[in-house]
C-alpha cells in the first residue's frame, strides 16, 4: 500500500468512528447577563506589562456560530435593544501558559509531497501511528487565551481631599509653578494606576513616577517635565516605580487639605495644562488624525487632559515596557564604582561614556526603546546626545536626514512632538540609503567623528556641570538605526556598529523562519566594498567586547495597521512647518503662512543650489526654477560656497564641509536676469537663515498632498470644494488637478525590486 493510500484509509477510519460516537453536548447559545459595574478594585500585584490591546464589548470567548444561533434562538422572543455605549477601554491581558505534550510528536513529513515516508522507531509510518497522524495541523500548539475586559482602563478611584485636591492658577503661581491654568494633585499608591490622554504636564512631588518606559522624581528644581498623548500612540500609564523615597519643597508651601495621604508609600505629583499649540493639529488638517487629541474640554477643570477612567469615546492602547527592555535598561546606566577603578590597562576605557544602539526590523519599538535609554541616562548625565541613522523616520526633523542632537530634558511623547534644530546633520533627501549608500555611511562616520572628538568630553563645548547632581564631565551617545535589517541594510548595520564601538547593542529578536525540511537558510553575503565597513572581529580587538543584550519587540496593536510610515510621516512634516520653537501654530494652513523672501544666486544670502536623487543631474540650469518651485528643500551652511549657482550633475557638499539647518518649502520662484527670488516657508528663527548659504533638493522626499490643500475649506464628510483653493479656481490651481482624470503623476508610484530578497 502506497503513502496517499494509507493515509486515505486511515482518515475513512476515523470517520467511522466518530460517526459511532455519540453527540457532544452544545455550547450554550445564550450569552451570560452582565454583571452590575462595580468600582474597580486593584489586582493583588499589577505591573505595567500586564496592560494589553482594547477589549471589545463581548465576552473574547468563541461563541456559536451565526447560524446555529439563528436555530437556536428561533421561536424566542428578541431581546430589547438598547443604546450602544463607548466600550474603548485598556485591558489586562491574561498570561498565557504553553499546553504540555500529551503524546507523542508527530514526525514531520518530508518537503516533497511525493516523497515516501520515514519509518519510526517501532517500524510504522507517521501516517499510520493512530491518531497523531489524523491530528490536524493547527492542534499541535495550545491558543492563546483571550484578554479578559475590565471595567476601566487606570487602577485609580478618584477621593476627593484624600487622593485628588485641585489648585487653582493662583495657588501655583504662589507656589512658584508658571501656570496659565489650574491644576491637580494626585496621590497614588503601588497598585494604582493612571492612564491619560492629551497634553499636559507632570510636576513630581513625593516618589518615583514610571511612564512611558522612564522614571522622573522631584528636583531641587521643581522640573515640570511636558508629556504629549495623543490616540494615535500607545498611550502612557502613570504608576509609582519604586521605594525610592524623595520629596520636593513645594509640599511645604502648596495649601493641601489635611486628610489629603501624604504618607511615604504614596507617589504624588502635579498634574497640569500643557497650552503649546499642537493640540490645533485636529479635524482636517492630516486626515486620519482628525480626533487625536479629542475635544477641548477635559476632565478635572483641566483644558486637553482626558484620564481614561470609565468608557472612552476612542479606542486606546497603552504603551507596554517589556521585562527585556528592563533589563536592557538597567545596564546601560554604570556602577558608581565604575570611575574608582582605574586598574585597566586601557587609556580611557574607564571614562569613556554608554554608546547604545538600538537595531531590528521595522515596527518592532525601536524608537520607543531608544526613546527610553535616553531618558534613562538623563537620570545620571547632564545631557545625552542622539545620533538619528533612520532616514524614514526621523526622531528630531523631517525625514530625509541623519543628525546628531544634543538633549538635555526628557522626551516624553511622539517623534512629532519634539522636533528641534540639531547639532550638526547632513541632508540627503532620501527615505531609503538603498540609493546612496556611499553618502549614507560617509555622514553617519563624519558624525560619529564629531561627537567623538567634539561631544564626547564636553570640557569645552557643555561649560559647566549640570544640576541636580548629575554627571557633566561626559556625553553618552544613542544611536537610533534604520529598520532595513537584511541585505545591504544588514551590511550597513555591520558598518556603523565598526564605526561607533558600542558599549552596549539592543538586538531586537528576528522573526523566525519556516525552513521546511531538507532545506536550509542561505548564509548572509559578506562584503568588504562599503565604506568603512570592519568586520565585527575588529571592533572587539580596537576595545573592549559591547554588552549585547536581545530584546523583545514591542506588543503589537491595531495603531500599527491603521497609520502606515507615510502617514506618519506626512504627520510629522506638517507638525514641522507650523512649529514655532517649542510651541506650534495651527491658526491658518501651510498656504496662508507668510515666507520668507531671499536670493538665490547673483550675491543673495543663498549662493549654490544642488539637486541630489534620481534624475538629477539631467535638470538643465534654465529648468532650475521649475525644479525648485513646490519642493521640499534642505537649507546648509556651506564653509566654502560654490561660486557658480547651479552647474548640472555637480555633487553636493560633502558632512565635513557642510551642515544641515532645516527644511523649508519653496512656495514660489521669481525668475530674475542674474537670480532667483525663491520664497520659503520654514519654521527656523531669523538667526538660523542668516547662516543658510545653499539648499539641496532632492526629489525624493515630497511636500504631503494635505499640506498643499486649506483644510478651512473642506467639505464636511471629505473632499474639496469645487470653488477652488483660496479664491482660486481648480483650473489655476498648481500641481492639482481637481477632475482626477488623467493627471499627470495621478497614479501610484511604483518600483519593481525584483533582484531582491523577499523582505529585503
Amino acid at each position: 500500500m502506497s503513502a496517499l493510500a494509507a493515509r486515505r484509509a486511515a482518515l475513512a477510519a476515523k470517520a467511522a468512528i466518530a460517526a459511532e460516537a455519540p453527540p457532544a453536548p452544545s455550547k450554550p447559545t445564550t450569552r451570560s447577563a452582565k454583571p452590575a459595574k462595580q468600582a474597580p478594585k486593584p489586582p493583588p500585584s499589577p505591573t505595567l506589562s500586564d496592560f494589553s490591546g482594547v477589549s471589545d464589548e463581548s465576552d473574547d470567548s468563541a461563541g456559536p456560530s451565526n447560524k446555529r444561533r439563528k436555530v437556536a434562538n428561533k421561536g424566542k422572543k428578541a431581546p430589547e435593544k438598547k443604546e450602544k455605549e463607548a466600550r474603548y477601554f485598556v485591558g489586562v491581558e491574561i498570561p498565557t501558559r504553553a499546553k504540555p505534550p500529551t503524546s507523542k510528536p508527530r514526525k514531520q513529513r518530508a518537503f516533497s509531497p511525493s516523497a515516501a515516508m520515514e519509518e519510526m522507531e517501532d517500524g510504522t509510518s507517521a501516517e499510520s501511528s493512530g491518531d497523531e497522524g489524523d491530528e490536524p495541523l493547527q492542534e499541535e500548539a495550545a491558543a492563546p487565551c483571550a484578554p479578559a475586559s475590565l471595567p476601566c482602563s487606570s487602577f485609580f478611584v478618584v477621593e476627593d481631599d484624600v487622593n485628588f485636591a485641585t489648585l487653582t492658577a493662583k495657588q501655583l503661581s504662589e507656589a512658584g509653578i508658571a501656570s496659565s491654568g489650574p491644576g491637580v494633585v494626585i496621590s497614588i499608591r503601588v497598585q494604582e494606576t493612571l492612564a491619560i490622554v492629551g497634553t499636559y504636564s507632570v510636576t513630581p512631588l513625593q516618589g518615583s513616577l514610571a511612564l512611558l518606559s522612564t522614571t522622573i522624581v522631584p528636583s531641587a528644581e521643581n522640573t515640570s517635565y511636558p508629556v504629549f498623548a495623543p490616540s494615535s500612540h500607545p498611550v502612557p500609564i502613570l504608576a509609582r516605580a519604586n521605594d525610592e523615597e524623595s520629596e520636593s519643597d513645594l509640599l511645604e508651601v502648596l495649601d493641601l487639605p489635611e486628610s489629603f495621604d501624604l504618607s511615604p508609600s504614596q507617589t504624588v505629583f502635579i498634574l497640569q495644562e500643557n497650552r503649546t499649540g499642537i493640540e490645533g493639529l485636529s479635524g482636517d488638517v492630516v486626515p486620519g488624525f482628525n480626533s487625536i487629541w479629542l475635544s477641548e474640554e477635559g476632565a478635572w477643570g483641566l483644558r486637553g487632559v482626558h484620564p481614561i477612567l470609565d468608557n472612552f469615546p476612542v479606542p486606546v492602547y497603552p504603551h507596554v515596557t517589556p521585562e527585556s527592555w528592563r533589563h536592557a535598561l538597567a545596564s546601560v546606566v554604570p556602577n558608581e564604582a565604575d570611575p574608582e577603578d582605574s586598574d585597566d590597562e586601557t587609556p580611557g576605557a574607564v571614562s569613556r561614556p554608554p554608546v547604545a544602539i538600538v537595531k531590528g526590523p521595522k515596527r518592532s519599538g525601536k524608537s520607543a526603546l531608544a526613546r527610553a535609554t535616553l531618558n534613562k541616562l538623563l537620570e545620571t548625565y547632564a545631557q545625552v546626545a542622539w545620533l538619528e541613522c533612520d532616514l524614514g523616520q526621523g526622531e528630531f526633523s523631517c525625514s530625509g536626514a541623519v543628525g546628531l542632537w544634543v538633549l538635555d530634558r526628557p522626551v516624553l511623547g511622539p517623534a512629532f512632538t519634539h522636533q528641534c534644530p540639531p547639532l550638526r546633520a547632513h541632508y540627503l533627501g532620501e527615505l531609503s540609503p538603498q540609493s546612496c549608500p556611499d553618502e549614507y555611511m560617509a555622514a553617519i562616520h563624519q558624525l560619529i567623528s564629531y561627537y567623538q572628538y567634539e561631544v564626547q568630553h564636553p570640557s569645552t563645548f557643555l561649560g559647566e556641570a549640570a544640576e541636580g547632581g548629575r554627571r557633566g564631565d561626559a556625553v553618552p551617545l544613542v544611536i537610533n538605526t534604520q529598520g532595513w535589517v537584511k541585505g545591504l541594510g544588514e551590511e550597513l548595520l555591520r558598518s556603523i556598529e565598526a564605526v561607533a564601538e558600542p558599549s552596549h547593542v539592543f538586538a531586537f529578536e528576528a522573526a523566525s523562519e519556516d525552513v521546511p525540511p531538507g532545506w536550509t537558510a542561505s548564509p548572509v553575503h559578506q562584503s568588504m566594498d562599503l565604506p568603512f565597513c570592519a568586520p565585527w572581529e575588529s571592533v572587539i580587538a580596537r576595545g573592549p567586547a559591547p554588552t549585547v543584550i536581545t530584546v523583545e519587540p514591542a506588543p503589537s496593536s491595531p495603531l500599527q495597521a491603521r497609520y502606515s510610515a507615510a502617514d506618519m510621516r506626512a504627520l510629522a512634516t506638517v507638525a514641522y512647518l507650523h512649529s514655532r520653537g517649542d510651541k506650534w501654530d495651527f491658526s491658518v494652513p501651510v498656504l496662508g503662512m507668510r515666507p520668507w523672501v531671499t536670493q538665490l544666486g547673483g550675491g543673495g544670502a543663498l549662493r549654490a543650489a544642488y539637486l541630489a536623487g534620481e534624475g538629477a543631474d539631467a535638470v538643465l540650469p534654465a529648468d532650475l526654477p521649475l525644479a525648485l518651485n513646490g519642493s521640499l528643500v534642505g537649507l546648509i551652511e556651506v564653509e566654502t560656497p560654490s561660486e557658480e549657482t547651479y552647474v548640472s550633475a555637480r555633487p553636493q557638499p560633502s558632512a565635513e564641509e557642510a551642515t544641515l539647518l532645516g527644511v523649508a518649502l519653496v512656495r514660489a520662484v521669481r525668475v530674475s536676469e542674474d537670480s532667483l527670488a525663491l520664497q520659503l516657508v520654514t519654521p527656523l528663527p531669523a538667526e538660523m537663515l542668516q547662516r543658510a548659504t545653499a539648499l539641496v533638493r532632492n526629489g525624493a522626499l515630497e511636500l504631503p498632498t494635505c499640506a498643499m490643500l486649506d483644510w478651512r475649506e473642506r467639505v464636511p464628510g471629505g473632499g474639496v470644494s469645487e470653488d477652488g483653493l483660496a479664491g482660486v479656481r481648480w483650473d489655476d490651481v498648481p500641481f492639482f488637478d481637481a477632475a482626477g482624470v488623467d493627471a499627470v503623476g495621478a497614479g501610484r508610484r511604483r518600483v519593481r525590486r525584483n533582484i531582491q530578497r523577499k523582505g529585503q
